[in-house]
């Protein structure tokens, strides 16, 4: 389990995989120590028994809020800070670890090597 990385999650030990509905997805921008801002996500997802956020930090060539939709049936994977979409009716998807946008089908990230499998 990764504690922190530069960009993405910072995560603990009780991070788990998580289905449910995204409430809300929040972006705002962050200011680095280098004087250059990065954007900052923050995914709530839903189920009957709680609510969950996630919180991504890093560069996204596209902005999330138009491929994520407050209601969408989303799982959040243990060690991703973007939750995968289930909907499979787009012709492309976002990396849940980098935030690439990749064709859908592929097994892994070109970018950053994630395992989708």
């Amino acid at each position: 389990m990764r504690n922190k990385c530069e960009h993405g999650i910072t995560g603990n030990k009780t991070d788990k995989r998580y289905k449910g509905r995204l409430k809300e997805i929040r972006r705002s921008k962050e200011q680095q120590s280098d004087g250059t801002s990065i954007d900052v996500y923050t995914f709530v997802i839903t189920r009957a028994l709680g609510t969950m956020t996630y919180t991504f930090r890093g560069e996204v060539p596209i902005d999330l809020r138009q491929y994520f939709t407050p209601g969408d049936r989303v799982l959040h994977h243990v060690g991703c800070a973007i939750p995968e979409l289930l909907d499979k009716s787009k012709t492309y998807k976002v990396c849940m670890d980098c935030g690439a946008v990749i064709k859908r089908g592929q097994a892994c990230c070109p970018f950053c090597g994630y395992s989708f499998i």
